[in-house]
């Protein structure tokens, strides 16, 4: 992914890839959706890790990141992903994801939709999620998490 550019993206057409959305009217790419319970994916039963913020680099109208159904996805969730501080929606559900939430991710000001339910995360909730304005719907369920949920009805 480090050399998905727009440039690269016009001759590589990751726009026509499944699971691969850009942005109406141009080739940047908005939406990043792998899902295992897509009808007709090639997605299913993928194994390794989250990869680092850097590997999205020029990817700056990326918007979302969907990973779900994967439970070959394993590691932990990077913190340098609070980097991308374009993202509006991460969901990384039904993963294998383990260790815990690094408050860094409560840095991410767009960040609207956060769904981290059905992995192996563990340790506290970081305090910065509940202090973090722009988020609406944050998903921890069956996890092994604990302290307090935040209070997101502001």
């Amino acid at each position: 992914m480090r050399n998905w550019t727009r440039e690269n993206g016009v001759n590589g057409g990751y726009c026509k890839w499944m699971g691969v959305t850009c942005r109406e009217g141009s080739l940047s790419v908005s939406l990043f959706h792998i899902n295992a319970g897509f009808v007709a994916t090639d997605y299913k039963d993928l194994k390794g890790t989250l990869p680092p913020a850097a590997a999205f680099s020029g990817l700056d109208d990326l918007r979302s990141i969907i990973i779900t159904l994967q439970q070959g996805i394993t590691g932990t969730l990077p913190a340098d992903w609070s980097q991308m501080t374009q993202l509006q929606e991460v969901q990384l559900c039904l993963t294998s994801l383990t260790a815990s939430i690094s408050s860094s991710w409560g840095s991410m000001s767009k960040l609207k939709e956060l769904y981290l339910c059905g992995n192996k995360l563990s340790g506290r909730i970081p305090d910065s999620l509940g202090a973090q304005t722009s988020l609406k719907e944050l998903s921890l369920g069956i996890n092994a998490l604990s302290g307090t949920i935040p209070d997101l009805s502001r």
